[in-house]
């Protein structure tokens, strides 16, 4: 009995030893690669209106998402409106400023306001192989620091699966809402999703929704810290290593 005992003892630790060495900890952190894309939509006054077929979407630079870590302190990641494609249209030609903002004379002039609604994602992907946190239970989590965001704009902190071979469309979604009354709870989130396994790309991160903006406004921001992420086998994996226990158990009463 005593070496019952110390064989299932070590078939424990050998499974449990197993299941933390797939466990990862995810750099989320302002050091984390990060990347970002940006989706771009007809500003219905002043909603979201239809997607712009051919609008410049795509990989946008983290710096363009105006997702930056602070400049005071690395530790904290600060989110704003996306102020570039504003700038950047008065430096080009009368139909860009008209598309850009909201110009009265069909761009000779800008207008005073961005002129399309505008949905920047800064976000984390399983780094190497994108397919990677598949079949595992992500966890994200954090602390709103500071919130003092214009209301017009929106924010949420997500975990999603994307199908890459069906046009990249979102098949699992978990937001959580990054807003003042969050802020000024506890000021913390965290949110989980087991991640389906298949040919599907996961991600974590942040959405800011809301018009393109003026630079020479102000529609404030806000300040996030520690934040953290982890990818660890989604809870049905405890269920297959229990059933592996049980049929060693079996296995060795039989041989006594």
């Amino acid at each position: 009995m005593e070496k019952l005992v110390t064989s299932m003892s070590m078939i424990c630790i050998l499974i449990f030893a197993s299941f933390s060495a797939h466990a990862v900890v995810v750099d989320a952190t302002t050091n984390g690669n990060w990347l970002g894309y940006m989706n771009v939509f007809e500003n219905d006054n002043g909603a979201k209106g239809a997607h712009i077929p051919g609008s410049p979407t795509g990989i946008w630079g983290t710096t363009d998402l105006r997702a930056n870590a602070q400049a005071g302190d690395p530790t904290i990641l600060e989110l704003r409106p996306n102020t570039n494609a504003y700038s950047n249209s008065l430096l080009q030609a009368d139909a860009d400023r008209a598309y850009w903002t909201n110009s009265e004379d069909g761009g000779v002039t800008p207008g005073p306001d961005g002129n399309k609604w505008m949905e920047a994602t800064y976000y984390l992907e399983a780094e190497g192989d994108n397919t990677a946190w598949n079949g595992q239970t992500l966890t994200f989590s954090g602390t709103i620091s500071d919130f003092t965001l214009d209301n017009r704009y929106s924010t949420v902190a997500f975990i999603k699966t994307l199908d890459p071979n069906n046009g990249f469309n979102t098949i699992q979604n978990k937001e959580f809402e990054i807003s003042l009354v969050s802020a000024t709870n506890d000021g913390a989130f965290e949110l989980s999703l087991d991640i389906e396994e298949g040919d599907y790309v996961a991600q974590m991160g942040f959405t800011m929704s809301g018009l393109n903006a003026n630079p020479n406004t102000d529609w404030g921001l806000i300040e996030l810290r520690d934040l953290a992420a982890t990818a660890v086998p989604e809870p049905s994996t405890y269920a297959l290593l229990a059933g592996l226990a049980v049929f060693l158990f079996i296995a060795i009463r039989r041989r006594k």
